[in-house]
Formats: C-alpha cells, sequence, structure tokens
C-alpha cells in the first residue's frame, strides 16, 4: 500500500509510527524522509570481494552511471529483521 508524505508524516507524529528507509546506507545518508531510521534492506555490494566481480562488472556495463558512486548495485540483507528489531 502506498502512503501519501502528509499522510506517513501524520502517522509518525501523532500515532507514533516509526518511518523505516530500507535503502543502502550510503542512500540514506545522502537524502531521506524526516524522522526515518535506517534499516537497510539493500545492502551495497562489495565490489572488492572477488566473488562479486562477475556481477559488479555486469552492473558497471548495465549501469556505468553507477560508476564511481557509493556501489554498483545491492544485495539482499540476510540479517535485515534482526538489525530492525534492535
Amino acid at each position: 500500500e502506498q502512503i501519501a508524505p502528509a499522510s506517513a508524516k501524520a502517522m509518525c507524529e501523532e500515532d507514533g509510527y516509526t518511518l523505516v528507509d530500507v535503502r543502502p546506507f550510503a542512500d540514506y545518508c545522502d537524502r531521506h524522509c524526516w524522522g526515518a531510521v535506517n534499516a537497510q534492506y539493500y545492502r551495497a555490494m562489495d565490489a572488492k570481494d572477488p566473488s562479486q566481480w562477475g556481477k559488479a562488472a555486469l552492473s558497471a556495463m548495465i549501469f556505468p552511471e553507477r560508476i564511481g558512486t557509493a556501489y554498483l548495485n545491492v544485495t539482499e540483507n540476510e540479517d535485515f529483521l534482526d538489525e530492525l528489531q534492535e
């Protein structure tokens, strides 16, 4: 379900909801909504890890605009639910 920004803000301020930003931490640091906390469902892929080189190279070919940015691609965070509960 999509929630309009004004409704999300009201839910946080009036009903005690917490807005969770599930993007990689670099994106959260770059820009996020008021009051949002970061719990990464997606983590930036470690392109320095040799086991990820193939995926990194493919990502660079498909998304050349990402070269030199915080990350080339993302992977799922297997610890997401545990981190969210902290």
